[in-house]
């Protein structure tokens, strides 16, 4: 693997996939007064991508012990992609805009899970410490930069234009075909009851970050519990019990 040319493309990709964590939040209330939401109910335009995306980044990682890095990442790029163009095209809806953004946050995940195992994978051990940094600056300009991006287009546009902006990651795939190869499908299955605890565990530890009811706590909990007895008795856990 040609790490040189694979370095740009890491951070572009990771540049766009953090920038939707922060590019809707200062043009909610745009939204919650076209939609007549609540603070609450505008709110799960967030809380949705980021519980999609904190399922997606465990789920990810595990099947990337699987299936070839250039096919999931493509995978998570066209996900992303779908949840921009239904966004975009179903504006109207506000239970839609909220499907799609659910969507976009299970293609973004794939990114950050993905890239750092393409980074421990591809590149030699003394190089990994500065990959990791310069990384870690594009998380942060992305996650600073979203909120002016954001301000820009929905007070002198129009805020659904935003669910457009991670399309530019598409240009990315011919260039990851070309530089990541195609490696061959790894022994061992994928046990999809522990990735549903796992969904769940995650998603509901989330929505209780989020909201605080105790509810919530206790969906987290016994998720938990089911989950840590899932992976004792399965004969090929989702995640190993010695992880």
């Amino acid at each position: 693997v040609d790490t040189r040319r694979l370095l740009p493309w890491i951070n572009f990709l990771i540049f766009f996939a953090v920038l939707n964590e922060t590019v809707f939040n200062v043009s909610t209330p745009v939204i919650a007064s076209q939609f007549s939401l609540s603070a609450a109910g505008v709110s799960w335009m967030m809380t949705i991508f980021m519980v999609f995306f904190g399922i997606g980044s465990v789920i990810y990682g595990r099947l990337s012990d699987l299936f070839s890095l250039r096919l999931l990442i493509i995978i998570g790029i066209a996900i992303y992609s779908f949840g921009s163009v239904l966004g975009f095209s179903l504006q109207f809806s506000y239970p839609a805009v909220i499907l799609s953004r659910a969507i976009q946050g299970m293609g973004a995940s794939a990114i950050p899970a993905l890239v750092f195992v393409v980074v421990a994978r591809h590149f030699d051990v003394g190089e990994r410490g500065k990959v990791f940094g310069l990384i870690s600056a594009f998380v942060s300009v992305s996650i600073g930069i979203g909120p002016v991006i954001g301000g820009f287009v929905s007070g002198q546009l129009h805020w659904s234009l935003l669910f457009l902006i991670p399309l530019a990651m598409t240009v990315s795939i011919p260039f990851l075909m070309r530089i990541l190869p195609a490696e061959a499908r790894r022994p061992g299955r994928v046990d999809f009851p522990g990735a549903l605890l796992v969904a769940l565990t995650v998603g509901f530890l989330v929505v209780w970050l989020n909201f605080t009811a105790w509810y919530w706590l206790a969906a987290f909990g016994a998720a938990l519990v089911l989950f840590l007895i899932r992976i004792r008795t399965a004969r090929d856990p989702f995640i190993a019990p010695s992880l």
